[in-house]
């Protein structure tokens, strides 16, 4: 944990509060306890994934980069630009919090968040934390949160450009340009399409519909970012990113979706005194999605997300930290399908205490959430760390967290219950790190048990609180870099299984049993080479365990020349073998790919 001395005079990043400047291989991150502290010395699982990281995969989705975590599992119908979800630690897509700079995002009537249309070209970090914290962030964190954070300024001023072609009509350009630190603005812009496949098997009982044609995807994103500094102890920061995409799918009721993101923040941080930081947060997300069907208007979904938040950190003595802040979140819906209910309100007060004693560390966390719609909840978490030795450290963890119902399982016409109440979830978790000087590698166990789980009820005819789920898992985590070579891997085993119900004893569907995911790199001078392979094993597509996934490996080779110290090519060969998988039944992944980009890059 880092001492409150470091905050005064240091600009922000990522528009969250952060500590002392950040040097060697040390990361600082700030999702796992809302405050700023190394990812060494965290006592949560934790993956940081770095634009570095992002440049060496040259991974052309958020959900690309994603899959390198461990715990993390992805389903996609078809390829770039379709639906994405992603499932943490086994839960459901809707178990897991996402933030972009601070601000949540997602739709308030899926409950889901479209990680398709999240600009990868605009991310300068992602911060996976592994288990729950519905103790810091409020509903929905029973998998775990994911932060975003968008490109910030630069110590110089940089001028960048890039473009992009590949299999299936690939395209892809990228500029950005970022100011000096004294004026501390950053602007960057996107545009990626691909012509695509037919994603749809036409399998039966598959897509609703086969049309066969290619399923393509246009997005366009902008982001803009500010920072300054006002004074010694007051600091500014805006940020803006706007992404618009059009996406084509085989489907009866409709076959292309218009899709917005929007997601505006602020946020003025004060140092009232040496061991004060008060921070004062604000932010917009939007989520908006219009359907055709052979290009007449279907249907039309807008949530709206305002939030605000009043977060202080108090210094207690050397070591022990102190966080206290309340929450506030407002979503709305507004479509031309007519729910009851179109507002809810939802206000949140936390606590958080962090204290590190020579070889020992303990944080625990205790969250009280009043809503409108299905009331109050308390949600508390506490987390022991024992080092065993230098640079290693043992972990105990307990905690609960909730998800609320979402707006359609509550108020969908002729669907929705009202009566429904919140699914409710605990977990425990055993974790053992070793950070060395070239890197680290992490292993957790852990179990979770999820109550009240919303599901189809047949005799309702709709969504009901009638299931319970036990997820069993072990994560290892391997991340290291040593002279010209550099090399990562993730391996998730997961047990998920219904605990209740007609498919008592029987998986949770796409939950592959084991998951792998490796990167390997060497530098050549000028020139880099890399490998990476990913193994999913067999898993089913359906609560009943009727329909087969089966276990698949995907290998990627990639190349990069350092034409100049401005100037690089690289080039890329996705799915080398050309293996033939779903990750969702009845819609094809992309097979072999071959793709090439140049980029110029002027730092001043």
């Amino acid at each position: 944990m880092l001492s409150m001395k470091c905050w005064r005079g240091v600009p922000l990043v990522g528009l969250l509060m952060l500590a002392c400047p950040v040097y060697g291989a040390e990361t600082v991150i700030v999702t796992a306890t809302r405050t700023a502290e190394m990812v060494d010395e965290t006592l949560a699982p934790v993956t940081v994934i770095t634009r570095d990281d992002i440049d060496n995969l040259q991974a052309s989705s958020v959900a690309d980069v994603l899959r390198t975590a461990p715990g993390v599992i992805l389903t996609n119908n078809g390829g770039l630009g379709q639906a994405t979800s992603l499932l943490l630690r086994g839960t459901n897509s809707g178990h897991v919090t996402v933030l972009v700079d601070g601000v949540r995002v997602g739709s308030a009537t899926l409950g889901t968040t479209p990680f398709e249309l999240i600009p990868l070209a605009q991310v300068e970090k992602i911060e996976v934390v592994r288990g729950p914290r519905s103790s810091l962030y409020g509903a929905n964190a029973i998998g775990g949160v994911i932060q975003i954070f968008t490109r910030p300024d630069a110590e110089n001023k940089t001028t960048s450009v890039s473009s992009r072609l590949g299999t299936d009509g690939f395209r892809e350009l990228n500029a950005g340009f970022v100011s000096n630190p004294n004026v501390g603005i950053s602007v960057r812009f996107s545009h990626l399409g691909s012509d695509g496949f037919d994603a749809c098997t036409g399998a039966a009982g598959g897509c609703y519909v086969d049309e066969p044609d290619r399923d393509g995807h246009e997005k366009s994103a902008l982001a803009v970012r500010f920072d300054r500094q006002l004074s010694e102890s007051a600091e500014l920061g805006l940020h803006f990113m706007y992404s618009d995409a059009d996406t084509d799918y085989d489907g009866s009721f409709s076959n292309q979706t218009e899709t917005t993101m929007r997601v505006i923040g602020g946020r003025l941080v004060l140092d009232p005194s040496a061991s004060w930081r008060s921070t004062v947060a604000v932010g917009q997300s939007l989520d908006k999605a219009e359907d055709f069907k052979d290009q007449v208007f279907s249907s039309r979904y807008e949530t709206l997300r305002n939030s605000l938040s009043w977060q202080n950190d108090m210094s207690l003595g050397s070591t022990g930290l102190l966080t206290a802040g309340i929450d506030y979140q407002n979503d709305t819906v507004d479509s031309d399908t007519l729910y009851s209910v179109t507002s809810r309100d939802n206000t949140g007060v936390f606590v958080q205490y962090q204290k590190d004693i020579e070889q020992y560390g303990v944080q625990w966390a205790l969250r009280y959430d009043d809503n409108e719609q299905f009331g109050d909840y308390t949600t508390g978490n506490v987390t022991l760390g024992v080092d065993t030795g230098k640079d290693q450290r043992v972990t105990v963890f307990y905690g609960t967290a909730f998800k609320a119902p979402t707006f359609n399982d509550l108020y969908y016409p002729n669907w929705g219950s009202s009566v429904l109440d919140p699914e409710e979830s605990n977990t425990v978790d055993l974790g053992y790190r070793v950070s060395m000087p070239d890197g680290r590698w992490t292993v957790n166990v852990f179990k979770t048990n999820i109550d009240k789980l919303i599901a189809y009820d047949p005799i309702s005819a709709g969504p009901a609180n009638i299931d319970e789920a036990q997820v069993r898992g072990v994560e290892m985590g391997v991340a290291m870099s040593r002279d010209v070579w550099r090399w990562s891997a993730a391996l998730t085993v997961l047990d998920a299984e219904q605990k209740s119900g007609s498919n008592q004893g029987l998986e949770l569907p796409r939950r592959p049993s084991e998951a792998l995911a490796l990167n390997i790199s060497r530098s050549f001078g000028r020139y880099r080479a890399g490998i990476g392979a990913r193994l999913n094993g067999k898993t089913y597509d359906d609560l009943a365990n009727t329909t087969l996934l089966d276990r698949y490996v995907v290998v990627n080779l990639i190349g990069e020349w350092s034409i100049t110290d401005n100037w690089s090519l690289n080039g890329k060969v996705e799915n080398a073998f050309d293996e033939d998988y779903e990750t969702a039944a009845h819609y094809r992944q992309p097979g072999i790919g071959f793709f090439v980009s140049v980029s110029y890059n002027k730092r001043e």
